[in-house]
């Protein structure tokens, strides 16, 4: 984890104002994007055995990495609207088209940031924007994503989840790790020409 830490904190340093514009910026976090691209010390999260094997039993067929990026939550900061991370219609549900793992760097918890998820909200097709009146508040079926640095939570991208608020400003870095079924998305690395497409294939 460490080894991760520091890398992360290296990007930081070397990107500044330019952080997270592949992706997209959040005021009050600090966010790395395509981590793919930004380090060999990266391919140990999205091509861990633990993360492959849970992708090869849910997609039942090939998949690709889509995405890797960082996230830390200032302090005070971090709030994130609850999401499903697919955005487009599904015409073919309760398909899984998109699997996520989240890499705690340090240790996490419902009062430093950790992120929050609403199980079963996979088996529904609409997405929390259209049926929420606010997707920041407190949900009744939240579960927050507490456990020490080295955990790795692995869940159905449809699942409703969101950054929350670090209250006491403790370190809250986790990685994110997009894995998609080949069948419906187009391979979004070998379309951008990532360097480290080569890795991929």
């Amino acid at each position: 984890m460490q080894e991760l830490r520091d890398k992360f904190d290296q990007l930081v340093e070397k990107e500044g104002d330019q952080l997270a514009i592949e992706h997209h910026q959040e005021e009050t976090v600090t966010r790395i994007a395509n981590l793919i691209n930004k380090g060999t010390v990266w391919e140990k999260v999205w091509s861990h055995p633990l993360v492959l094997d849970a992708c090869k039993h849910i997609f039942k067929g090939e998949f690709k990495v889509s995405s890797l990026n960082g996230r830390e939550a200032h302090p005070g900061g971090g709030m994130q609207p609850l999401h499903g991370d697919w955005k487009k219609p599904r015409p073919d549900f309760p398909k899984v088209h998109l699997v996520n793992s989240i890499w705690a760097l340090d240790d996490l918890c419902k009062e430093n940031g950790a992120p929050r998820i609403i199980p079963g909200t996979h088996l529904r097709p609409e997405l929390p924007e259209d049926v929420l009146e606010d997707t920041e508040a407190t949900h009744p079926q939240e579960v927050y994503l507490e456990c020490p640095a080295g955990s790795i939570m692995i869940f159905n991208a449809h699942t409703w989840h969101g950054g929350t608020i670090n209250y006491i400003g403790s370190r809250d870095v986790f990685c994110m790790a997009c894995m998609f079924q080949l069948m419906v998305y187009n391979n979004k690395i070998r379309k951008s020409g990532y360097a480290q497409k080569q890795h991929l294939d």
